[in-house]
């Protein structure tokens, strides 16, 4: 067994109770926030729903610079309601899945340096 492989179950049990969360956001409050200095519920669900994206991209590249000196910066993807919000998340979920399903020996054990406008 994987290093990976090892972590699914406990992956499978966050993806299922986080979209369980999800499916509870209403499309009638999606403009509206907790407190005033803080995003829109439908930001701060958009914001939970792309995370297992970052599995998928951390377990699949050696380095990541979310904004490039020369190229462009991360742009979430444009989600407006709970459908958009739910297809987002099963999309990555099930991505995250398969990379973490595949990740196995040195390079799960390595290093990955993160970086917001790197020039080395």
């Amino acid at each position: 067994m994987t290093i990976g492989q090892s972590m699914l179950g406990e992956f499978d049990q966050e993806m299922q109770n986080t979209r369980k969360v999800l499916e509870r956001v209403p499309d009638d409050k999606w403009g509206w926030k907790p407190h005033e200095k803080s995003g829109t519920v439908g930001w701060l669900a958009g914001h939970i729903a792309t995370l297992p994206g970052w599995t998928t991209m951390t377990i699949n590249t050696e380095e990541l610079d979310y904004a490039p000196v020369n190229g462009p910066s991360y742009q979430p993807p444009k989600i407006e309601n709970r459908k958009d919000l739910l297809a987002v998340f099963d999309k990555e979920a099930a991505e995250a899945r398969a990379a973490l399903a595949s990740a196995s020996g040195p390079s799960a054990d390595e290093n990955q340096a993160t970086a917001a406008g790197a020039t080395n």
